[in-house]
């Protein structure tokens, strides 16, 4: 999660329950993750999967969406020993 946004948005839309008007919207700002590929990861190697930024340059690396849709959190145990890449999100990218 990049970010909590809250803002008051105008809507006309009749679907809007409770009429249109100025409302509060709450969402949140992520980057979004993938297994790594080419990774082998199973219960009998004592291995788990591996997850890693979506390339930058995919349309749908970065996305919103609704606060109420996380049920549960996760801990992610980071691989440091990998080393460090610029290749995900280059210095400038916007």
């Amino acid at each position: 999660m990049l970010g909590v946004y809250h803002s008051n948005v105008w809507t006309t839309d009749p679907a809007v329950k409770n009429g249109g008007g100025v409302r509060q919207m709450d969402f949140l700002w992520v980057r979004w993750l993938e297994k790594e590929p080419g990774y082998r990861y199973d219960f009998h190697q004592a291995r788990l999967p591996k997850v890693g930024c979506v390339e930058f340059s995919d349309d749908y690396a970065f996305g919103s969406f609704d606060p109420k849709h996380v049920i549960r959190g996760c801990h992610l145990i980071p691989a440091f020993h990998g080393g460090r890449t610029s290749a995900l999100l280059p210095d400038g990218a916007q």
